[in-house]
């Protein structure tokens, strides 16, 4: 969707995109947000009519890849809208949620367990060398 040097000092992305224009490609690549470099925020409202819950949750894994691997980390906020049934919009919501708290889990991990704990590894290590 975007393309180098689009929009290179947008900062906050605001926008509606379908389930079946992005799953149902070829070769789906995404938004293209990463020529977005100074980007902060990402409102991406997902149209999910006509698409089967399997789509929906690809497209939005895809997504949340897409936004998690951008140098400048922005903040995602994704809704869907237009679904089939509420069932299939509460299961999608639900496997949003276990993604988020994984991330949220392993950022915690990678920031200040590893960080804290690491140089008493490396401590102990020497230590037992001895």
């Amino acid at each position: 969707m975007f393309q180098q040097g689009a929009m290179p000092m947008l900062a906050h992305l605001k926008i509606s995109v379908s389930v079946l224009g992005l799953g149902r490609r070829e070769d789906p690549v995404g938004l293209g947000l990463g020529y977005l470099p100074f980007l902060e925020l990402v409102i991406l409202y997902l149209q999910c009519s006509d698409a089967s819950a399997v789509e929906v949750v690809e497209v939005e894994a895809m997504l949340r890849i897409e936004v998690h691997v951008h140098p400048n980390h922005p903040t995602l906020n994704l809704e869907e809208y237009h679904c089939q049934s509420q069932q299939v919009c509460t299961y999608i919501q639900m496997i949003a949620n276990v993604q988020t708290l994984f991330m949220q889990v392993y950022k915690f991990l990678s920031t200040y367990v590893f960080s804290l704990f690491w140089p008493l590894v490396i401590s102990f290590l020497f230590l037992a060398r001895r």
